[in-house]
């Protein structure tokens, strides 16, 4: 009886897994820059809290610092420590934020080459050119 209840659960299991299409979404410039922004923003919110508990932690420990030993100064510690370790933690935000911005597109100056009538002849003339380039 165990064996058909569990052969019967791993069957629904692998109907439902497999049965389940792909979604596509389209992503477009708007998207990229939505999501740079908001991983930018995130990256400077934890930047900015990590910076302000190291210096609360770094004032705090000093001012408490004894050489008794005593377990009062701990906690600065630890606030020093998660402000850095929240530092740290910012700049992988900041390198998503400018992926993000990177595949939202790309300005570029080149020549491009632009076709002109000249007396009932087709002319290509290089001309300079700002391009933007979208990747998707």
């Amino acid at each position: 009886m165990k064996k058909i209840i569990l052969s019967i659960l791993f069957c629904s299991f692998t109907i439902f897994v497999f049965s389940q299409g792909s979604v596509r979404t389209i992503k477009d410039r708007s998207y990229y820059l939505d999501q740079s922004k908001t991983a930018k923003q995130t990256g400077w919110i934890l930047l900015g809290a990590g910076t302000a508990a190291m210096i609360i932690g770094a004032v705090g420990f000093n001012d408490t610092f004894t050489l008794d030993g005593s377990s009062e100064n701990n906690a600065y510690g630890f606030l020093f420590l998660a402000g850095a370790i929240s530092d740290v933690v910012s700049i992988p935000y900041f390198i998503k934020a400018k992926n993000y911005q990177n595949l939202a597109g790309e300005v570029s100056i080149g020549h491009e080459q632009i076709p002109s009538f000249s007396k009932s002849t087709y002319v290509y003339n290089s001309m300079p050119a700002i391009k933007w380039r979208l990747r998707f």
